[in-house]
């Protein structure tokens, strides 16, 4: 892979050279869309997939992995995907004869709000008081399994996950989510790897490690904090799991009662339980 050190040397890279994204998911539309505002988006030739398919994304035809060889061999691939799929991407990729590949998503917050005002100790309690849907419960869940106080957390993060992608990437992610808990467990929180909240405390990037700081009663965190009023043009709204979706989906009783319960236990801080 191509090493860059910052957001505005791969803007150079892409302003000087044919691009293409891998991924047709969220990542590859909030980086496409955030290209488009600074005037690089015709920088795109194209979209790959691992399959590619018969219409157009982002009004540019998509490809599969195997077409590659056919195509400007000096384009380099912009790889926007979740790091838990990071890995076998890589491997295809390099299986297909690419090298020239970078991974986006470290530089996707900036891209669309600008570099963060500063990193600060927010408060944990702040952020869950605006954290109003059912990710909080269903990250500790998963918490609770691996310290052997449920069976079902691992199950109940598949099965919501998958509401918004495929179930194989739901379980790397769970896969991914478990390592971080094991990291954390052995090492305590990685001040490299830190949450982007709003100023206004709204969670743009971090949700597992804010949950991983909640479950073990951290008052504060170090984010990266960005100077916008509304972050809700960027989130990701599929993800969140409001009472409605738990109600319509193919989750048991138990595991909506489940959710629930760990809704109100982990939502209200500490100091504030009598």
């Amino acid at each position: 892979m191509i090493d860059v050190k910052s957001l505005d040397e791969l803007l150079e890279m892409i302003e000087k050279q044919d691009t293409m994204i891998f991924g047709t998911g969220y990542v590859a539309e909030r980086f496409i869309d955030g290209l488009e505002k600074r005037g690089l988006g015709d920088r795109i030739s194209c979209f790959v997939t691992t399959k590619g398919q018969d219409q157009e994304y982002k009004r540019r035809p998509v490809i599969s992995t195997d077409k590659l060889s056919s195509y400007n061999n000096e384009s380099f691939i912009c790889i926007a995907a979740h790091e838990s799929i990071l890995g076998e991407i890589k491997d295809l990729l390099k299986e297909r004869g690419v090298n020239n590949s970078i991974w986006i998503y470290p530089y996707l917050h900036e891209l669309w709000f600008g570099k963060p005002v500063g990193t600060f100790e927010v408060e944990v309690s702040k952020i869950i008081e605006k954290w109003k849907d059912y990710r909080l419960a269903i990250r500790a869940l998963v918490i609770d399994q691996y310290y052997g106080k449920n069976d079902l957390g691992y199950d109940i993060y598949v099965k919501t996950q998958s509401f918004h992608c495929e179930e194989n990437t739901a379980k790397k992610r769970l896969n991914s989510f478990i390592r971080l808990i094991e990291s954390w467990d052995k090492q305590g929180f990685d001040n490299t790897s830190r949450p982007k909240v709003s100023k206004d405390y709204e969670v743009l990037d971090g949700a597992h490690r804010i949950t991983l700081a909640r479950y073990h009663q951290m008052k504060t965190i170090s984010c990266d904090v960005y100077e916008i009023e509304n972050g809700k043009s960027f989130r990701n709204d599929e993800v969140d799991i409001t009472d409605g979706i738990l109600r319509k989906s193919t989750l048991s009783p138990e595991e909506i009662d489940m959710i629930i319960s760990t809704q109100c236990k982990y939502s209200i801080p500490d100091e504030g339980r009598k």
